[in-house]
């Protein structure tokens, strides 16, 4: 039983809790955009005979704005009008470099024809997930850095002890 018991309560002596420090560390990062997330909309008037074509024709009319984008359709809605026809509607999202969003606008114009009208709802330059994750992890790298300095500093004023980091936790 006296082999599991720490040596310093067989030694009569009190065990030491370990002393915490506490650092608070703060950084920044940027993070840009290398391209712009686009929506784009879709409106078709479908006669039931063409009905099969039309989603291609669809697919189609975008992937000409920019044929090097994927596109991704986000949304997609059916309805009929009152003339008895099926009234299509599909938004479709990409990212596109700055470099290819001159003169998309007339491009959607130029793409669209009776029965299919093409538009531009957004153009939107917010970060996509992996930009900001990416500056993420490089500012939580700049942070570990930053944590070891700190460390190395306390166990240079404290020679006699050995403090270490027991936990970090990013904000």
């Amino acid at each position: 039983l006296t082999l599991l018991l720490p040596s310093a309560l067989i030694a009569g002596e009190e065990p030491k809790p370990d002393d915490v420090i506490n650092v608070s560390l703060s950084t920044e990062g940027w993070v840009t955009a290398k391209a712009a997330r686009i929506q784009v909309s879709v409106n078709a008037a479908v006669v039931t005979e063409k009905a099969s074509t039309t989603r291609d024709a669809m697919i189609k009319a975008v992937s000409d704005l920019a044929p090097k984008t994927e596109w991704r359709l986000t949304n997609f809605n059916r309805g009929q009008d009152q003339t008895g026809l099926e009234q299509w509607s599909a938004i479709f999202e990409g990212r596109l470099p700055e470099a290819d969003l001159g003169g998309i606008q007339q491009k959607a114009k130029a793409a669209s024809k009776a029965g299919m009208q093409l538009s531009i709802m957004n153009i939107d330059f917010t970060p996509s997930l992996a930009e900001t994750e990416a500056v993420r992890s490089d500012i939580r790298k700049n942070l570990l850095a930053m944590a070891n300095k700190e460390l190395e500093s306390i166990n240079a004023t404290y020679p006699d002890r050995k403090f270490r980091i027991a936990q970090i936790s990013f904000d």
